[in-house]
């Protein structure tokens, strides 16, 4: 055994702080401890439907009311940053994508300066070929708007990025569910190029 001292944390949010809208046992004792003992900390989250800033709005509705934006990043702000430094066109400005996915996937891209081109397609092709499609988890998903634009984007030769690739989450009541892998495993259908995931235990 090795003595050595902790001085930096990193926590997972969805089934260990959260499980969907429910607040698990001993999240402001956690953050208490961590306080206490000066351990810097920081929350990543395979969610995204949410940015950084709807982390904050949930530690401070747990009790966790001194936490900040620079603790926390979804994998849909993940996605974006890798976006930004891994530019699939000779300027990254002239990058068009496509979102798949809930709030905070389309707010992440955007706030990293990213034009969104799902406003190109018209339900059987488009109008200015996406460079790059942005895979999230998407609740309310469907053939004509989401699923075909993308599955068809990629494969004419879009770049595909893809937030996380979780099989299932659990919701409020425990049960098992399908998450963002499902969509992954639609896309690859394709037999195009394999994704770039983000997200745990992903980096890209």
């Amino acid at each position: 055994m090795h003595d050595y001292e902790v001085n930096v944390m990193i926590l997972d949010n969805d089934g260990v702080l959260r499980r969907e809208g429910l607040q698990l046992p001993g999240v402001v004792e956690l953050y208490a401890e961590l306080a206490k003992s000066q351990i810097h900390n920081v929350l990543l989250s395979n969610n995204s439907r949410v940015t950084s800033e709807g982390l904050v709005k949930q530690m401070h509705k747990f009790g966790v009311s001194d936490f900040r934006q620079d603790q926390a990043m979804t994998s849909a702000e993940g996605a974006a940053a890798w976006l930004r430094q891994h530019p699939s066109t000779e300027r990254a400005k002239d990058m068009r994508v496509f979102a798949v996915g809930e709030g905070g996937v389309h707010q992440s891209l955007q706030k990293a300066g990213f034009t969104l081109a799902n406003d190109q397609w018209n339900g059987k092709s488009w109008s200015s070929q996406p460079t790059d499609v942005v895979v999230g988890f998407h609740t309310n998903m469907d053939y004509q708007t989401t699923m075909a634009p993308a599955w068809n984007a990629i494969r004419n030769g879009a770049r595909w990025v893809h937030t996380n690739g979780d099989v299932s989450y659990r919701n409020e009541e425990g049960e098992e569910l399908p998450a963002n892998g499902e969509q992954l495993a639609y896309l690859a259908t394709t037999g195009k190029q394999p994704a770039v995931v983000i997200g745990k235990p992903e980096i890209g």
